[in-house]
């Protein structure tokens, strides 16, 4: 009896080894899941080390091969440039790194002539001047980009000096994804569209941008009526995320929208009266953070005199 409930509970450790070994197995491999999410590498890429100015490898992003110098298999409609500078014995200044598109020249293997990228910068700066490093996003949209490439157009230094990076492409509509619920198939996980839309709708069943509230300002306030806090930029919307200040003494306030010196042209009164305040702080996400007219500026309209400071976090675009 003894012998037996040993072999038995041995086939019952072997029996527990087998399955853990399958499940692991089955879930490497995606077997009983609903949805697998597979990591897309990139489509184009070429990598840069400049210790003076020069051009990187051309990426031949349309073309009978996609990119006969090996950095490129499909057409790329999304960039990202990462960039980085070491520096030994001495500094850096005047650097200027650019990423350059070019349309079609003579045959399919000649750029016209090179231009700042034609496509659309998402985020960060083209060109780049940062003289430790700085990362940039963009998209083709609708704009034809067979040739793109990274130029170091100027570099002033004294020691051993390099400036390295990145640039990678992706073509989403290659992405692998699974087919359950993981998000659109967009390239960007959890999201339907390209560069990186978020499922969200607005009130229009437009698809929300997700971004983020990058800029600050200073809240100074010396009087009464409307003072700006944060300034227009023509063709631009302002949201604003987070809003604090604190005042002298007690007084009215809202929040205004316009044009003109202190929003004092096609005024429009965006919050209701803050009463009384003599302190005051909001936050808003990017999904519900207030979205301010194109071209607008915005105020703020403190009914008494007051003396006030504080911050204003947005983005503006």
């Amino acid at each position: 009896m003894e012998q037996q409930i040993t072999l038995n509970l041995k086939k019952l450790i072997y029996l527990a080894l087998f399955l853990a070994i399958w499940g692991s197995a089955g879930e490497a491999i995606g077997w009983g899941q609903g949805n697998t999410n597979v990591q897309q590498a990139p489509d184009c890429q070429v990598t840069f080390a400049f210790t003076a100015p020069g051009t990187s490898p051309t990426i031949y992003n349309y073309g009978p091969n996609a990119s006969p110098g090996g950095n490129g298999t499909d057409l790329c409609d999304f960039w990202i440039l990462g960039y980085a500078v070491a520096n030994t014995g001495g500094s850096v200044s005047g650097l200027s790194l650019v990423v350059q598109s070019a349309p079609a020249g003579t045959s399919q293997t000649t750029p016209g002539t090179w231009v700042t990228y034609a496509g659309t910068l998402s985020t960060g700066s083209n060109p780049n001047t940062s003289t430790t490093g700085a990362q940039s996003t963009f998209a083709n949209g609708t704009v034809s980009i067979p040739f793109v490439r990274v130029n170091l157009t100027s570099l002033t230094a004294t020691g051993t000096t390099v400036v390295y990076g990145i640039l990678q492409g992706w073509n989403f509509g290659n992405a692998a994804g699974g087919g359950g619920g993981g998000g659109g198939g967009s390239g960007c996980p959890g999201t339907v569209a390209t560069p990186c839309i978020t499922g969200a709708e607005n009130s229009s069943a437009a698809a929300v941008t997700d971004y983020i509230c990058d800029q600050t300002a200073a809240i100074t306030i010396s009087g009464s009526g409307l003072t700006q806090i944060v300034a227009a930029s023509a063709g631009k919307k302002v949201r604003i995320c987070h809003i604090n200040f604190s005042n002298s003494a007690e007084s009215n306030v809202t929040i205004e929208e316009g044009t003109g010196s202190n929003c004092g042209t096609g005024t429009t009164t965006v919050s209701g009266v803050y009463q009384s305040v003599l302190s005051f702080a909001l936050d808003f996400s990017t999904r519900d953070a207030p979205v301010f007219g194109s071209g607008d500026a915005v105020c703020l309209n403190f009914v008494s005199s007051v003396t006030a400071g504080g911050l204003v976090q947005y983005a503006q675009f």
